[in-house]
């Protein structure tokens, strides 16, 4: 793939505000440089439950999909964020602890803040 093609996928891509997809199980970023309204309540409610598949590629798949192993075999889970500098791990990272906050904090839950 040349670099014109890629950069094509690339503007494709971020002109549908889809920056996620997978490689197997491996979820691929793409950093758009904007904020972007697709972490949100009811994108967060989209996910949450839901088998990695099931729904478009999103960090919050990954996220659920480490929360519910975790759940389910008693054991600690991990999630791998790797990328160069200024590719967005650490937003990634806030987003995940954003979802999972949203998740576990049944409290919140009750009293309709989440």
């Amino acid at each position: 793939m040349s670099r014109k093609e890629i950069n094509l996928v690339y503007t494709s891509i971020l002109s549908k505000s889809r920056i996620y997809t997978y490689i197997g199980e491996v979820l691929i970023a793409l950093n758009p440089y904007r904020d972007l309204p697709i972490y949100e309540k009811d994108t967060i409610t989209l996910y949450r439950g839901r088998a990695i598949y099931e729904r478009p590629p999103h960090v919050f798949a990954i996220a659920d999909a480490a929360y519910t192993s975790m759940q389910r075999f008693g054991t600690d889970s991990c999630i791998v964020i790797s990328g160069e500098s200024g590719a967005g791990k650490t937003e990634t990272s806030k987003i995940i602890m954003k979802y999972l906050a949203a998740i576990t904090n049944t409290a919140q839950q009750r009293e309709g803040i989440l």
